[in-house]
C-alpha cells in the first residue's frame, strides 16, 4: 500500500510538471548521460563511452516517441557501433535500448523491450517500446510495466529540461 502511495504521488508529479508549457528555455547541464554498451560487429564488451547528453536532445515527442537532437552528425558513427545503449539519469541507470535500425533489421526481426530506432529513410530517431512497433506480444506489456517508474523519471527530466514536446 505505502509503494502504491509512492508510485501514485510520484505520478501526480510527473503529471503536474509534464504539463507545463515549455518557457522556451533549455536547462544547459542536463542530468542524462547515454553510454554504449556492446559492439555490433565484434561482440565486445564495450562500454561507458558517451554517446550522447541530455544537452543534444532538443525535444522529445511522448506522443510518437521520436527523439530529436540538435545535431546527430556528431555521434551517429559511434551510436551505430554499438548493440545497445544505457540512460542514466544522475549517476542512476535507469533503462537500456536495443540500438535498431530499418536498414539492420530484417523483415522477421522482432524486439520485444526498449529500442533505440533509427529511420534512416527519414533519419529520425525513436525510442519505441519493441520493434517492428506496436507488436501485441504479452512480454512487450511486461517489459513495459518493468520500466515504467524509470521511464517516469526520464520524461520527468526531460520535462523539467524543457525538451518534452
Amino acid at each position: 500500500m505505502k509503494k502504491l502511495c509512492y508510485f501514485i504521488s510520484f505520478l501526480f508529479l510527473l503529471l503536474t510538471f509534464a504539463g507545463c508549457e515549455n518557457d522556451g528555455t533549455l536547462n544547459e547541464n542536463s542530468e542524462i548521460v547515454v553510454v554504449g554498451l556492446g559492439h555490433k560487429v565484434y561482440n565486445l564488451p564495450l562500454g561507458n563511452e558517451i554517446l550522447f547528453t541530455g544537452n543534444d536532445i532538443k525535444w522529445f515527442n511522448r506522443d510518437t516517441r521520436e527523439i530529436r537532437f540538435y545535431d546527430h552528425s556528431s555521434f551517429k558513427e559511434k551510436l551505430e557501433q554499438y548493440e545497445k545503449i544505457l540512460v542514466i539519469l544522475a549517476d542512476t541507470e535507469l533503462f537500456t535500448a536495443t540500438n535498431v535500425s530499418d536498414v539492420m533489421a530484417s523483415v522477421s526481426t522482432v524486439y520485444n523491450d526498449l529500442v533505440l530506432y533509427h529511420d534512416t529513410a527519414e533519419d529520425k530517431y525513436y525510442l519505441n517500446d519493441s520493434y517492428p512497433v506496436n507488436i501485441n506480444v504479452e512480454q512487450v506489456r511486461l517489459n513495459t510495466e518493468i520500466r515504467e517508474e524509470n521511464w517516469g523519471l526520464f520524461l520527468y527530466q526531460l520535462g523539467i529540461e524543457g525538451r518534452l514536446k
